[in-house]
């Protein structure tokens, strides 16, 4: 009898384990009395490129659990993967019947979640029972913005501006437009462009102002998404120097009389002695005003008769060796003279200068023989609203030029005390 009561008891326990009513039920009644989880949580969209989440971007959700709660895992459900773990919630001590659960959106930084479909959420109870539930999300990709038609290069202008120009586009609405220059060895930022009302396309129209020493512009379009498209435009380094608004006294003035074509620097009367010679650092040009109102630029080796009207502290200027004073060779460009000159006019006001040499720039022009360019507003002479281009050639200790570029803008005439004022393209 006992034999047969044990072979009932084990049947019985083997026929249950076929039964569906023994298999575990995860979203079970924890007891007759108590009711399954209550999750309450938002559904959310993941953008793909900014990777975060909205409408906010971290994930929570409140758990109301009769039985409490031990941990939550959290698996990622995507449609052409597994469910995966991607982290485990444990509530605070106190909070196992009503918690608050955050999911960090750093977990998904380096996962693709443009198939996600939601997580899936395996809630365990205390008493080692489970409860299943989930979160939606929707993954969405929007598109980036885009830059069109920004050149790959452009010059600064005679006024030293670069002006760009190209269009902006984003679907998602354009938050800033940003300029940055490299001038200081990396990109940093010269300007933006806000106010633009979430706009979806945008002219832009900008003149950057040169920075010393920049070889490359970048336009930056950064759109609502915080999506950013970029065009570098590089500035050519250009064997030249410009030197801008440089304004040169003459003899009734003590400073600013003669200029350094090199460096762009000016020297006075009193530094006029320690400028002849021929080197780099020496005087390419005097100014000098006669007493009948005549202002002139000088090749310093033919200021052999207008030394004296120099003066320092009363003591007037002796050379003392013409020869070692620069033979600077100047040529005043008349417009309509020849093709050529109107070729250098056409060229110089439309900013396309690539380079000062002779038989490129200056092509088809013979050198220049002058030693001094009167300046006036007369026919022929350098004048700021005629002739107003000047032809420079400075000899080098070495045998070979330094062609310049003189562009007049103003002067004053008061016999000694005349000024100019003229942008100079210097050939380095």
């Amino acid at each position: 009898m006992k034999m047969f009561c044990s072979f009932l008891v084990v049947a019985t326990l083997f026929f249950c384990m076929f039964l569906p009513a023994c298999k575990k039920d995860y979203n079970q009644n924890i007891t007759d009395r108590e009711s399954a989880d209550k999750v309450t949580a938002v559904a959310y969209q993941y953008n793909t490129a900014t990777k975060k989440f909205s409408p906010q971007d971290s994930i929570t959700a409140q758990i109301a659990s009769p039985a409490g709660v031990n941990q939550v895992y959290v698996y990622l459900v995507r449609s052409n993967s597994t469910d995966s773990v991607v982290t485990v919630f444990f509530p605070p001590d106190g909070s196992e019947n009503d918690v608050a659960m955050g999911v960090s959106p750093a977990v998904f930084s380096k996962i693709d979640m443009s198939a996600a479909t939601g997580l899936k959420l395996m809630i365990k109870h205390r008493d080692n029972s489970y409860h299943q539930d989930s979160i939606k999300i929707t993954p969405f990709t929007p598109p980036l913005p885009e830059l069109q038609n920004f050149p790959a290069s452009l010059l600064p202008g005679n006024d030293g501006q670069i002006h760009v120009t190209g269009k902006a586009l984003s679907q998602n609405g354009i938050q800033t437009i940003y300029i940055y220059d490299d001038a200081t060895g990396s990109f940093t930022k010269v300007d933006s462009i806000t106010n633009l009302k979430n706009a979806t396309s945008y002219d832009v129209d900008y003149n950057y102002t040169y920075r010393d020493k920049a070889a490359n512009l970048k336009v930056q379009v950064v759109d609502n998404y915080d999506l950013a498209a970029e065009a570098v435009i590089t500035i050519p380094v250009l064997p030249y120097t410009v030197y801008k608004d440089v304004t040169m006294n003459a003899q009734g003035f003590a400073t600013n009389n003669a200029f350094v074509a090199a460096t762009g620097t000016l020297l006075g009367s009193c530094e006029l002695p320690s400028g002849e010679a021929l080197s780099d650092a020496d005087m390419d040009l005097l100014l000098y005003g006669s007493k009948d109102n005549v202002l002139s630029l000088y090749s310093p080796g033919n200021a052999k008769n207008i030394a004296k009207n120099y003066k320092c502290n009363g003591t007037e200027w002796a050379i003392a060796d013409p020869l070692l004073l620069k033979a600077v060779k100047v040529k005043i460009l008349v417009p309509g003279s020849s093709d050529a000159v109107d070729a250098i006019y056409a060229r110089f006001n439309a900013n396309n200068i690539p380079d000062l040499a002779e038989d490129d720039f200056f092509n088809g022009i013979s050198v220049p023989g002058g030693n001094t360019a009167k300046i006036s507003t007369n026919t022929g002479e350098l004048n700021p609203d005629g002739a107003y281009l000047l032809w420079v050639r400075i000899p080098k200790e070495d045998g070979t030029f330094r062609n310049c570029l003189l562009r007049a803008k103003s002067f004053v005439l008061s016999a000694g005390s005349s000024t100019v004022t003229f942008d100079i393209y210097v050939q380095k």
